[in-house]
């Protein structure tokens, strides 16, 4: 902060979310990318579910990143490649097992825990009436 006119004045912001830029808003709430095949899923943060997740993601033949902001629970329509980045995304997962040859123990990975989810969701449908309702409704 710099001391003008016995006034604190805040420094340059350094990221657009400082700035409050309505680009970088428009930018994070933009849902769908043109010509990018994407799908409607869940997000869910399995690693801190009371924070929201904000990431930049560039695809290979873009030469600007995305920029996006979920938060668990909510339903999004996310690129395909970017709902793939996000489920791959896990810990390795350790146990201790006996070797018999080497008289000790080894760790061995033995599965993967998940950071995140992106379940597909399912439109939902309408349940058809049956002919007999709709003249019970007449």
């Amino acid at each position: 902060m710099s001391k003008q006119q016995g006034k604190l004045e805040p420094l340059e912001p350094k990221s657009p979310m400082e700035r409050g830029q309505q680009g970088f808003q428009m930018e994070m709430n933009k849902e769908q990318v043109p010509g990018i095949e994407s799908s409607t899923v869940q997000f869910m943060n399995l690693e801190d579910p009371n924070v929201p997740l904000e990431f930049t993601f560039m695809r290979k033949n873009q030469k600007t990143p995305h920029k996006y902001k979920l938060f668990s629970g909510r339903t999004y329509t996310l690129p395909v490649d970017v709902i793939d980045h996000l489920n791959s995304k896990a810990y390795p997962i350790y146990e201790n097992k006996w070797n018999a040859e080497e008289q000790q123990y080894n760790s061995v990975q033995v599965g993967m825990k998940p950071r995140f989810t992106c379940h597909p969701v399912q439109p939902r449908k309408q349940p058809k009436q049956s002919n007999q309702a709709v003249e019970e409704a007449a």
